[in-house]
């Protein structure tokens, strides 16, 4: 089990390791709707009670691939080259809008503007693990990019100089709308 520390979310198990079930399966009540200032949770035995046995399947962990793509190219003295990385198909908790999109810390933490506005008029947070807060976390990203030019001085003590310009990180393509 892995255990989150963050506020709202200490000592919640939303990775549970099952046999014969998928590695990284997060367990948790499923989001129903928001309806007269409560979250409602789907309730899966529709027992009409909101309990444990109610936790279901509601995200993955793992990806289904990562990739990347390096590449340089060379024409006379200038050259370029790229790695871009990605990954996809996996899911994320977004831990931080969970906690911090909650009214009730609005005294302890610096929360988002839609603890106070809300996304939804009644109530803009779903406690807990659900799947509320679970999200595609799959993104493309440019790692580093390199510009250069190769100098080939006549001296007899330099027998080269590139000068480049590389930058990292320059954009990261994604949904997940949690820290990077």
């Amino acid at each position: 089990s892995v255990y989150l520390g963050i506020p709202g979310f200490c000592c919640s198990q939303p990775v549970v390791v099952e046999k014969g079930e998928r590695l990284g399966n997060f367990i948790g009540l499923e989001f129903d709707r928001f309806e007269k200032g409560a979250t409602v949770f789907k309730d899966q035995n529709s027992d009409k009670i909101i309990d444990d046995a109610d936790r279901v399947m509601i995200g993955n962990a793992l990806p289904d691939f990562t990739f990347g793509i390096q590449n340089s190219f060379k024409y006379k003295h200038l050259e370029f080259s790229f790695f871009l990385r990605g990954v996809m198909g996996h899911d994320l908790i977004n831990t931080h809008r969970a906690s911090y999109n909650f009214p009730g810390n609005i005294t302890r933490y610096n929360v988002l503007q839609t603890a106070v506005a809300g996304e939804n008029s009644e109530v803009p947070f779903a406690s807990g693990i659900s799947s509320y807060n679970i999200e595609d976390a799959s993104f493309i990203t440019l790692e580093n990019l390199v510009f250069g030019y190769q100098f080939n001085p006549k001296s007899r003590y330099l027998s080269s100089l590139k000068m480049y310009v590389a930058a990292q990180n320059l954009f990261t393509l994604s949904q997940y709308s949690g820290l990077d």
